[in-house]
């Protein structure tokens, strides 16, 4: 009997080794299967990433060629004005776009026969900014331009055309 229970004990052994060598069979096959699946699938994310790139690529092209473009409009857009000189005392030259100006020392004379007296010329005729200023707005030239080609903010230009009135 106890040769018995040697050889049942003995074949216990040998069949859960048998068993556990099968078991790790499987879970090397697993493994490499999952190896496998894993390796195809980094290359399938790097062909897609390549197409991906390649088409941002092309769209930054676009876009490159877009913002040229659209500098190169805004270029021929916006246009040079002339000043005039500061010897200059005739009329000032400006692009046809605006009515032709009316020469400060007329301009003057005109609105004191409207006002009846030279209340703040003589304050304005003192420096030769707010001279181009007045010729501008004489000119019809608006604000903007003004502020913009004289050099003066806005606001600075608002305040002359009030003291003019």
């Amino acid at each position: 009997m106890k040769y018995l229970f040697l050889l049942v004990g003995s074949g216990l052994i040998i069949w859960s080794l048998y068993s556990i060598r099968q078991a790790n069979g499987k879970l090397v096959r697993e493994q490499a299967r999952c190896a496998s699946d894993l390796k195809e699938i980094a290359g399938e994310l790097q062909t897609f990433a390549e197409a991906i790139i390649a088409e941002m690529e092309v769209e930054a092209a676009k876009l490159r060629e877009l913002l040229a473009d659209s500098r190169q409009a805004r270029a021929e857009a916006v246009r040079p004005i002339e000043l005039p000189a500061a010897e200059a005392v005739g009329a000032v030259e400006v692009k046809a776009a605006y009515p032709d100006p009316i020469p400060l020392a007329e301009h003057a004379e005109r609105k004191k026969h409207r006002s009846g007296g030279k209340r703040n010329e003589k304050i304005l005729a003192a420096d030769g900014k707010y001279q181009r200023v007045l010729e501008l707005a004489a000119a019809g030239w608006p604000e903007g331009e003004i502020a913009r080609v004289t050099g003066i903010g806005k606001g600075e230009v608002q305040l002359i055309l009030q003291l003019r009135k």
